[in-house]
């Protein structure tokens, strides 16, 4: 026992890089074992990058009208000029290396997530007994559980919109708690939502600045996303009419559809409803002092009302979730477990319950995350620490 013990420390201790070749290997394995010869979704991200820098010859109208042309590329700019940038290298490689630097965002997340926990609870510059270790081993047994489904997810679908809108949150929430350079946290909140437009659900994370940053830093991120997607609204008119008259299919294992909504097209409201219900729920998180559950019930309200459910929407929500175990003092990553069972287990196991399980799940999370905070309102650290004003934001 007394070896255990000491192997569960020193694991715990050099987690990082337990963690990292614990990616690293659930990555060679996902990319080695994905299946062959089928078109996936890199192929939007390929299609729209040579086009963009005019390589793609079947396309004669313009960069500037990807989207209007194209509306079913659901991919913001970011990703898209990134990919662009690397267009010199041969397709395979670009893959290769977009696969692993997917994969080391996730690794990213569990590091921010832990500063994030640990900058919340300083208390005269100190943190309370006992608690970094255990935000230690919720991150480590976190990792364990979020790394594989990370890499799998990354090879199999390769969506780097959606790991740029995770990982820019996530970033941006690790800044704010620093208390420090609300433009930065703006600017990469911008890009996160300009990536993929779904996380502006977790705007409200700038709730998190002292209230005389606030604004600024909601104004550099709409600024940024503006000036991401500005050359091709005004490059070609059509492309906001496009893009809002994109109609996804609703699909049998939806929450949407177990509530009554028809197979086929979804209604045009659902995509603005998500985007205000999300921002709305996010905004009474904060309200009540769970600033750092922003991203659970924010990306949680986003995969519930969506009309489709495909498997890599629920790295948002489990990200989420380890945000939220990190930070609650706990040593064991109970929502991190639970929100993994929902969104990866049983969508395996009992696909004819994954539309009523995710629902009873996000019940749970909104009566955990939004029930009335009857704690007295801390005093926040000093601001000589760095620490941010998350706590009691009004």
């Amino acid at each position: 026992m007394d070896a255990l013990r000491r192997l569960a420390h020193a694991a715990q201790r050099h987690r990082y890089a337990v963690l990292f070749g614990w990616g690293a290997g659930a990555f060679v394995v996902a990319y080695l074992t994905r299946p062959k010869g089928v078109l996936t979704d890199w192929a939007f991200f390929e299609f729209s990058a040579r086009t963009l820098i005019h390589l793609n010859a079947h396309y004669d109208t313009g960069a500037l009208g990807l989207y209007a042309h194209n509306p079913q590329i659901q991919i913001g700019p970011p990703p898209i000029v990134l990919v662009a940038a690397l267009q010199w290298l041969p397709p395979s490689v670009v893959d290769l290396l977009m696969t692993a630097l997917m994969t080391l965002a996730g690794l990213w997340c569990l590091r921010c997530g832990e500063q994030i926990a640990r900058r919340l609870h300083l208390v005269g510059g100190a943190e309370p007994t006992g608690f970094g270790a255990n935000a230690a081993s919720v991150v480590l047994l976190s990792g364990l559980v979020i790394l594989p489904i990370w890499a799998a997810e990354a090879a199999r679908w390769a969506h780097l919109d959606d790991v740029m809108a995770i990982t820019g949150t996530l970033t941006a929430m690790a800044i704010i708690a620093r208390g420090r350079r609300w433009w930065l946290a703006g600017l990469v909140l911008g890009i996160a939502i300009a990536s993929k437009p779904w996380a502006i659900v977790a705007a409200p994370v700038v709730l998190g600045l002292p209230r005389e940053d606030r604004a600024r830093a909601t104004l550099v991120a709409i600024i940024t996303a503006g000036l991401c997607w500005a050359p091709f609204v005004i490059g070609d008119p059509q492309t906001v009419h496009a893009l809002s008259s994109f109609q996804f299919p609703v699909v049998a294992g939806s929450t949407m559809h177990l509530l009554g909504m028809g197979l086929g097209d979804a209604p045009r409201w659902v995509r603005p409803v998500q985007f205000i219900g999300g921002i709305a729920l996010s905004i009474l998180a904060a309200r009540q002092r769970r600033w750092m559950a922003i991203p659970l019930v924010g990306f949680g309200f986003r995969v519930v009302t969506d009309p489709q459910a495909w498997l890599y929407y629920g790295l948002g929500p489990i990200v989420g979730a380890m945000v939220w175990d990190a930070s609650s003092g706990r040593r064991l990553p109970v929502w991190t477990g639970l929100t993994t069972i929902v969104e990866f287990g049983v969508p395996k196991v009992l696909p004819s319950w994954e539309g009523p399980i995710r629902l009873l799940w996000f019940l749970v999370v909104a009566v955990a995350v939004l029930r009335p905070n009857r704690e007295p309102v801390p005093q926040l650290p000093d601001p000589a620490l760095g620490s941010a004003a998350v706590a009691v934001p009004a």
